[in-house]
């Protein structure tokens, strides 16, 4: 199974406009029994105050399953994607980026994968981050500010 991972921090201001950090964001390539493993490892090394996983049919097993792993260190949401398109899921937090509002950290190599994907969207081959990172920002705001999040789809 490839999973895609963005980890953003989210930051609140006194002008009631969030800031998107994004951390880091890789594919992974691990096979379905050691998934759920593999992401509670990397939620909790990031102290990742909530795990979210896309509501598709094949996850509804490794949203539950992760419930349980993770034992309330990180709380686990599904996110439906109400059957938006990819290209719907980024115009609708385009707002975001073009305020200004998402930030990278600078001189972060695993970015690149997901500037080279967004350069390329959507006609790219690979547009997996791109969703991932969009879901991930559309979600954020009705989670509150604080630790890391840790997205996978």
């Amino acid at each position: 199974m490839v999973g895609q991972c963005t980890r953003i921090y989210s930051i609140y201001d006194a002008a009631s406009l969030y800031t998107f950090i994004l951390l880091d964001a890789k594919q992974m390539k691990i096979p379905s029994d050691k998934l759920v493993e593999a992401m509670c490892a990397h939620a909790q090394a990031w102290r990742a105050k909530f795990a979210l996983v896309e509501e598709a049919n094949h996850a509804r097993d490794l949203i539950r399953d992760l419930k349980v792993k993770a034992q309330g260190h990180t709380i686990v949401k599904g996110v439906p994607h109400r059957n938006h398109s990819k290209e719907d899921r980024l115009l609708q937090v385009l707002y975001a980026i073009n305020a200004g509002q998402v930030r990278l950290l600078e001189g972060e190599k695993s970015l690149h994968l997901l500037l080279h994907q967004l350069r390329q969207f959507p006609n790219g081959k690979h547009d997996d981050l791109v969703d991932s990172f969009t879901q991930a920002l559309h979600v954020l705001p009705r989670l509150g500010s604080g630790k890391a999040v840790w997205r996978i789809s």
